[in-house]
């Protein structure tokens, strides 16, 4: 329980950061490559990609690690947020 609890804040940090990265104020070009596993359960979103607005510019996703979620979602890619 606490590796998935570890895996689930790791992959929040980093979907913080890129979700950073692609705010209308800076650069929208972004690359996200090698990243852990996700899980989650009961709800939420384990993401080990990319998720962002439809406005944002060049994204590149490649060997993501494995996203698995039990009553939500799991993006292992770029997932577009409207």
């Amino acid at each position: 329980m606490a590796g998935v609890v570890s895996a689930v804040v790791g992959v929040a940090a980093l979907g913080v950061g890129v979700w950073a990265l692609l705010s209308p104020s800076r650069s929208t070009s972004v690359q996200v490559s090698r990243t852990g596993r996700a899980t989650t359960t009961g709800g939420g979103g384990a993401d080990t990609g990319v998720v962002a607005s439809s406005s944002a510019g060049a994204v590149a996703v490649g060997e993501t690690g494995d996203a698995r979620a039990d009553g939500g979602s799991a993006n292992t890619g770029y997932r577009r947020q409207e």
